[in-house]
Order: C-alpha cells, then sequence, then structure tokens
C-alpha cells in the first residue's frame, strides 16, 4: 500500500519532519508505504482560513502529483484540512485531514469529547469546522494552550502545558476524551500520556497525525474511498 502524507505549510522544522518518520512507521502495517511531500510556497503554519486558502491551494497541487505518481490514499498533515474537501473533487483515492477522523475516534471513545486548540482565536475557528462536519453539539469543549503553532513545534513544555488542559477539561466540563488541534503536537503525545497516568487523570487523547494516517490506511485496506467523483481538474486555469 502506497499512502502519501503532505505537509501543509513550509519550513517544517526538521525536528518535526525527523520524528514523525519513526513515529508513523510504527503506526502503520509493515507493507504501507508512506511517502512524504511538502508544499514549496506559503506560510509556515496555518492559523487562520486565510492562511488554510493559501496553502490548501499547494497541497492540491501536491496532491494531484501524489495521484499521478500512484499514491493509493492522500493524508494532508494538518488538522484544519486544508485542501482536502478540493482534492477529494479531483481524485479517487481517499483523502484525509486530521480533523474528521479523529473526531470520529474520539466519539467512539468518550461521552463527552473536547479538542485542546492553540491559541484563542482557534475556539471559533473549532466550532466553524464542527458545524460544517457535521459534528456541532458533540463537542462540549474548546479549550486553548495559549501557545502558536511554532511554540507547538518547539517541543519545550507543551506536554506539561496541554496535560493542565487536559486535567482542568476533565474536572471543570467532564471531559472524558481530548483531541489534540494540530498535528504538531504529535511530539509530546506520549510525554503527555505518561503525566496523565501518574495524575490518575482518566482522559482519553486522540492524536490526529495518528487517527488521520490509520484512518486513511484502513480506507484503503478496506476498497473505501470518499472521493466526491466530480473528477475537476485545473485546466483551463489562467495563470
Amino acid at each position: 500500500m502506497k499512502l502519501t502524507v503532505i505537509n501543509s505549510v513550509v519550513n517544517l522544522p526538521s525536528n518535526v519532519f525527523d520524528a514523525m518518520r519513526p513515529y508513523l512507521a510504527s503506526l502503520v502495517r509493515p507493507d504501507t508505504e508512506i511517502e512524504y511531500v511538502g508544499i514549496q510556497s506559503g506560510f509556515p503554519s496555518i492559523e487562520s482560513d486565510m492562511h488554510g486558502m493559501f496553502n490548501g491551494t499547494e497541497v492540491v497541487r501536491e496532491g494531484l502529483r501524489a495521484a499521478e505518481r500512484g499514491a493509493e490514499g492522500i493524508f494532508v498533515n494538518c488538522f484544519d484540512d486544508p485542501g482536502v474537501q478540493a482534492l477529494r473533487e479531483m481524485v479517487d483515492i481517499p483523502v484525509y485531514g486530521g480533523y474528521v477522523p479523529s473526531i470520529l475516534t474520539a466519539l467512539s471513545l468518550g461521552g463527552r469529547v473536547g479538542i485542546i486548540t492553540t491559541d484563542h482565536d482557534g475556539i471559533a475557528n473549532e466550532e466553524r469546522k464542527a458545524r460544517t462536519e457535521g459534528f456541532d453539539g458533540k463537542i462540549f469543549s474548546v479549550v486553548p494552550a495559549d501557545m502558536m503553532v511554532g511554540e507547538v513545534f518547539g517541543g519545550d513544555g507543551v506536554d506539561e502545558r496541554l496535560a493542565d488542559v487536559c486535567m482542568r477539561m476533565h474536572d471543570e466540563d467532564r471531559i472524558d476524551c481530548v483531541v489534540l488541534g494540530c498535528t504538531g503536537m504529535q511530539q509530546a503525545v506520549a510525554r503527555l500520556r505518561e503525566r496523565l497516568s501518574s495524575a490518575l487523570c482518566p482522559v482519553a487523547v486522540v492524536e490526529p497525525l495518528a487517527a488521520g494516517v490509520t484512518h486513511l490506511e484502513r480506507s484503503v485496506a478496506l476498497g473505501l474511498t470518499n472521493s466526491l467523483h466530480i473528477g475537476l481538474t485545473l485546466e483551463g486555469l489562467v495563470k
């Protein structure tokens, strides 16, 4: 099985990229090959609709190239799913970002689901995505970790801050499953779970990079696709 992971930001820090390969290799089947590609232009983080619009265009270009190279499924490495809907209009293979697989996984684990977003501006974005994807009323809490995406990539103290938010969500909102609202948080997830276990906090943590790629792999293995089967192309694009 051949999957392609598209990193949806430019200048992804090497520590994040280097950690991603062994992390996903430990989760997928031995016969699954993952190709990693990145966009050539755009913003270094996606923290608004504007960022997502520009970077999503480049994601579409890379996704089309990946399909031409024989990819059987595409994962867009971002919790905001930039370009995912457009690619579903253009290719026959399954395409997922981090958001939908993570929420579906969380809903299968807990009765009260919450999301940790990066900063306060992300709250409205999460509420909009929930309405768009049909999860409105199923997410009971969205709490910012008060950090920018660049800080998440840095890694220092991220697990401690996330653990504090998880425990507060559990105590105040009765959340029993937390979704991490940035795929860059994968670097901290192991230490985060250790902190929660040590604190006897029973919150399940869904990490979107793992949830998304394994969901994609399962879809391919089952012969399923979320393609919209419209068959749109870039023909006629005026440059």
